[in-house]
């Protein structure tokens, strides 16, 4: 069986590539987030190697401390490669034996060089196996759990070292738990020489429970120079396990196995994707919370703003009606009174606050807010700009052409009433005058009497007074005007930044829609790639590789 292709989709899917690319550089997810994706890229154990050369099994120690793991390296080397005892040092050392024609591409994670002991031979029985010891998974030092983790992923057969006082180890097993279907294991009972037959039937008990239908485990006596108990030491079936491993055969098994549970990691991290994006929820949901919001805040803001366009509309209009700003009573290069100002800090406060109630409400429907607050970044700059230019364009406006249609055109009849009744009542008393002067002259009659001269100046009178009057009285006060222009303009840009943010959340909730259609296009190829990966093992790499649906408790 050859190598499984779907051990690299991820690296080589272009919509993979695509999504993340714009997940990353829209903030739909955070470098944080994609932890979790690197730490599945790189779980490759090929990827230390050059890949035009040759490609040893990569086979490490892993146990904690004093279980002998150093000493097992020491006797398959036959020399001292590992540092023992009181020499293994607390730092984070890793000791590898290596054939003399393998090359490193790479360490893991930039791991330092100096922090590696490295040994060659020229052992061609054992060219096709690279050999690890890590750092004791239950040091005291919190970084030797962090080097192995880097180093496990590159990993083809992890070696599980204990003691027969110590396999229920609980920080191994906790590994174990985590990685125990992802990686080939062989388990090794070291310094058998101090243990009892029901100690590694209990051990192997443990281990069928953590999933491995038939354990391999190997009872070892690594520092022992006595003959008998040598016999009884299952070393050589260590390397013959791990020889008949090394063949090209099987070691496409384990790397086909390392992609499959590539595939099963990333099933994960889609998953977490799905759940850090806010998956089963929709922003076009948050507008009802938003126009509550917002209604407040306009509320709010026209109130507290009353009193800076009462102020702005009274010293604008003195300057219009009383030339304030050229009254010779001003002093000589003073300059007029400085205008209040309508977007002040209060406002632009008081508009954040909006933003932050409408973000808080993002969050708690599980949304990610930073792709909403990225588009949101201009809002309270652009509102405070629109806020000024609407009410001023409107208080030109209202100056302009003061009250309403109705008011001018009533003003406007009114007018012309008061110049029209006068000129007729004047027109008819003129009139009575001439032929009261007619009659009295042709017919020797009385002439026009005192109450016809006092009923002639009181029509007259009330001809112009009555329309004099309600003109007047519909002549609108330009401050009124002015007043209530700038309180429509103010309005309208504020109703408009509302309306601009129920924009924004749809062009959210739609550019939301399209990342979740890739990730599901993604889950979608994903599952099917994981539907083609052949699961036919050989029995002895079955035997190393735990069953997934049975998760490994602590023994302890």
């Amino acid at each position: 069986m050859g190598q499984d292709t779907s051990a690299n989709w991820a690296g080589t899917s272009p919509d993979f590539d695509a999504f993340l690319h714009r997940a990353v550089e829209d903030e739909w997810l955070s470098s944080q987030d994609l932890l979790s994706y690197e730490q599945v890229a790189i779980r490759n154990p090929g990827s230390l190697f050059n890949p035009d050369a040759h490609r040893p099994l990569t086979a490490a120690f892993f146990g904690g401390t004093g279980v002998g793991k150093s000493s097992l390296l020491n006797r398959l080397a036959g020399q001292e490669i590992a540092r023992t005892g009181i020499e293994r040092p607390t730092s984070r050392e890793v000791s590898i034996f290596l054939h003399e024609s393998v090359e490193f591409r790479q360490l893991p994670n930039d791991l330092p060089i100096s922090d590696v002991r490295m040994a060659r031979h020229a052992n061609e029985a054992t060219r096709q196996i690279l050999w690890i010891d890590m750092p004791d998974i239950d040091s005291v030092d919190a970084a030797n759990r962090s080097i192995v983790l880097d180093w496990l992923p590159h990993i083809d057969v992890v070696i599980y070292v204990v003691s027969p006082e110590r396999y229920r180890d609980d920080k191994g097993w906790r590994l174990l738990k985590e990685y125990g279907g992802d990686h080939a294991w062989i388990f090794v009972l070291n310094q058998w020489d101090r243990g009892e037959a029901v100690q590694f039937e209990d051990f192997r008990r443990l281990l069928t429970d953590a999933g491995f239908s038939d354990p391999i485990v190997l009872k070892t006596i690594a520092k022992s120079e006595n003959d008998a108990l040598a016999v009884r030491s299952e070393l050589s079936e260590l390397e013959r396990v791990l020889g008949e491993i090394s063949s090209q055969h099987l070691m496409a098994q384990l790397e086909a196995h390392a992609g499959i549970a590539r595939l099963d990691a990333l099933r994960e991290v889609l998953t977490h994707f799905e759940t850090v994006m806010g998956g089963h929820e929709d922003y076009r949901n948050l507008l009802p919370r938003w126009q509550s919001i917002w209604d407040e805040a306009l509320h709010d803001l026209m109130e507290g703003m009353e009193w800076t366009l009462i102020a702005l509309v009274r010293m604008l209009t003195a300057r219009i009606t009383d030339k304030v700003a050229e009254s010779p009573s001003q002093e000589a290069g003073a300059s007029p009174q400085a205008l209040p100002v309508i977007w002040d800090e209060w406002a632009t406060g008081r508009a954040q606050d909006t933003l932050a109630q409408l973000l808080v409400a993002t969050g708690e429907r599980g949304l990610p807010p930073r792709p909403l607050k990225n588009g949101l970044k201009p809002f309270v700059e652009n509102t405070g700009k629109q806020v000024v230019q609407r009410g001023q364009l409107r208080l030109r406006q209202a100056l302009a052409l003061p009250g309403n249609a109705f008011q001018r055109t009533a003003m406007r009849i009114a007018g012309l009433l008061s110049i029209l009744l006068p000129s007729l009542a004047l027109g008819w008393a003129s009139y009575q005058v001439v032929m009261g002067y007619y009659e009295s002259a042709t017919q020797h009659l009385d002439y026009l009497g005192t109450d016809f001269a006092v009923h002639t100046v009181l029509l007259i009178g009330l001809a112009w007074l009555a329309p004099w009057f309600v003109y007047s009285r519909l002549r609108p006060s330009v401050e009124a005007s002015a007043l209530k222009g700038l309180r429509s303009g103010v309005r309208q840009a504020l109703e408009a930044a509302g309306e601009e943010v129920s924009g924004i959340l749809e062009a959210t909730a739609t550019g939301h829609q399209a990342m979740l259609t890739m990730l599901n296009g993604l889950k979608a190829d994903l599952e099917k790639e994981a539907s083609r990966a052949n699961r036919d093992y050989a029995p002895l790499v079955r035997r190393m590789i735990a069953r997934k649906s049975t998760p490994p408790e602590s023994p302890i």
